[in-house]
């Protein structure tokens, strides 16, 4: 309440009058816009909930990309850094061993064959290798439209001292209650970064 003096009959006499102080009118929501919102909810559920099924393990595939970028990235850095060919190598795993990527560098030329020799690259700061889980396999490795793993289930990715990898397209397939999920990771040259295709895809093949 606001109270305020009034004069009365022209007299020295004042009185208090109390005068009633408008509060803000509030309002609930309507029928009408309480369905609009649900309808918006329910279109944003739709047009996220496939995407969630066509891809459950979603967070995996990520972690999996983020480590293999980061072993590009350090072996592309180091590669810079010491003036020496790096490179990135794929292994099929054997008696239930898992399947496996690790950083490796030059560390001579065999001078009977002429041939690069090649040795795991140990960082103290950083993982120079990542083991996959068991459910996950590498299906191959294409360079251009050649499959690169050898009759040692072996496969290399090499890195430049100028910072340039390979373009390789890795095949990675998830294997779960006799259901597959595969992906591709298409190695970018120039980003020294892999991107994630959710499907096979070979080089050449669009995407």
């Amino acid at each position: 309440m606001v109270k305020s003096w009034k004069r009365q009959n022209q007299k020295n006499i004042y009185i208090k009058v109390h005068k009633p102080v408008r509060m803000p009118s509030s309002r609930g929501f309507s029928l009408i816009e309480m369905m609009a919102v649900l309808m918006l909810i329910g279109l944003a559920i739709g047009m996220v909930a496939p995407r969630l099924s066509r891809r459950p393990h979603a967070s995996e595939w990520t972690h999996i990309l983020d480590e293999l970028n980061n072993l590009a990235q350090f072996a592309r850095q180091e590669s810079i850094a010491e003036q020496v060919v790096f490179r990135l190598s794929f292994t099929r795993g054997k008696n239930k061993t898992p399947d496996a990527v690790v950083v490796e560098h030059q560390i001579k030329t065999n001078q009977k064959t002429g041939m690069a020799e090649f040795a795991h690259a140990p960082s103290p700061y950083l993982k120079t290798q990542y083991s996959f889980t068991d459910n996950i396999q590498i299906r191959a490795v294409y360079l251009g439209k050649k499959e690169i793993f050898q009759e040692n289930n072996q496969a290399f990715c090499y890195v430049v001292p100028d910072g340039l990898i390979q373009d390789v397209y890795v095949q990675v397939v998830r294997v779960e209650d006799n259901k597959e999920e595969p992906v591709t990771l298409k190695m970018l040259s120039f980003d020294g970064q892999f991107e994630l295709i959710e499907k096979l895809i070979r080089p050449g093949q669009e995407e």
